[in-house]
């Protein structure tokens, strides 16, 4: 039912947003339903310790985007919109491709998806925020 809740409330945001014609996260909005069912229904299983990374995630996520924006603009505009265009894009082409070759040294698969992590040296198990039921 926390589940279900969830995302009625989720697709009730959304959908009112987009009537309204206002922008915002969709992960944000689900993040949001996610926890409000968390809470509301005891005993309270928010893992709040999670719960402040995604938080810490998300006020680092604005200011990122508008620094790299304002750095490739500036690229752009140094170099010419045609060359400019086509180095900022080579630059994220080679930036993707880092991230995808990085993500490939522990592959996630049917064999191993359920099998703690270890991050920041410390022993985790899954990532959900609440234990839906």
């Amino acid at each position: 039912t926390q589940g279900f809740a969830a995302q009625i409330a989720s697709s009730a945001v959304i959908l009112s947003s987009s009537h309204f014609g206002l922008p915002l996260s969709t992960t944000y909005v689900a993040t949001g339903s996610i926890v409000g069912a968390g809470v509301a229904v005891p005993p309270h299983r928010v893992r709040w310790h999670l719960l402040g990374r995604v938080g810490t995630a998300w006020l680092i996520t604005l200011p990122t985007a508008a620094l790299f924006g304002a750095v490739a603009f500036w690229i752009q505009s140094l170099m010419g919109v045609s060359v400019g265009v086509v180095v900022v894009g080579l630059m994220v082409a080679t930036y993707c491709t880092a991230i995808f070759v990085r993500s490939r040294r522990s592959v996630v698969s049917a064999t191993n998806v359920n099998e703690p992590w270890e991050h920041d040296g410390a022993l985790q198990g899954s990532l959900t925020l609440t234990s839906a039921a």
